[in-house]
């Protein structure tokens, strides 16, 4: 794939293995990008060869406001305007980096869509940082072999993973409010089209 450092960067996953965040992963990412908006501040401007921008792929690794999101949005505002498209992969749409929670958190029993990837597409990135922010249901459950500092612990790392991902899309939101318009126009469209499309029928 044809993409800059600061792709590149964007794309590091901070929390596979930890719910909260490997805080050596999520300082050494917060660092880079830091370092490469410096150097390169255009390339928060700039698309990979799948039409990706630093910001797309930074929300999708779930990467927190403070870690790295923020600088993006102060160096590229406008990235916050796009609706995302997703890729079209072996098995359907994908996301661009690999994120199981992404399927857990919108394959819900009060989703439509029987691809839940479907449901994605389109977003804006702050409705993204929403949906991918959470942790998984299969995640949020404390294993039974836990001791009682563990299972602490474990509480303690949900409840620090949600705080993030609500500075997220508060943070989104309150740099360009302007998004929340065009999101519902947006909605209103699609509604207006899917009703015309029932009458037709």
């Amino acid at each position: 794939m044809l993409q800059l450092p600061l792709h590149e960067v964007c794309s590091w996953r901070a929390d596979e293995a930890i719910i909260s965040g490997d805080p050596f992963v999520a300082g050494r990412k917060l660092k880079a990008i830091q370092l490469l908006l410096n150097e390169y501040p255009d390339a928060s401007r700039m698309t990979n060869n799948m039409g990706e921008t630093p910001l797309c792929l930074a929300v999708e690794t779930c990467t927190p406001w403070h870690g790295g999101l923020e600088l993006l949005v102060e160096s590229c505002p406008k990235a916050l305007k796009f609706p995302r498209k997703l890729r079209m992969g072996d098995q359907g749409l994908c996301l661009s980096v690999q994120n199981p929670s992404a399927l857990d958190s919108v394959n819900s029993y009060d989703s439509d869509e029987q691809d839940p990837m479907a449901a994605i597409e389109g977003m804006y990135p702050f409705a993204l940082a929403a949906v991918l922010g959470g942790v998984a249901t299969n995640k949020r459950r404390v294993p039974f072999d836990y001791t009682e500092e563990q299972k602490e612990q474990h509480l303690q790392h949900l409840a620090q993973k949600d705080l993030q991902a609500v500075r997220s899309v508060y943070g989104l939101l309150r740099s360009r409010p302007d998004v929340l318009e065009k999101y519902r126009k947006d909605v209103t469209r699609d509604y207006l089209k899917m009703l015309q499309e029932m009458e037709n029928d």
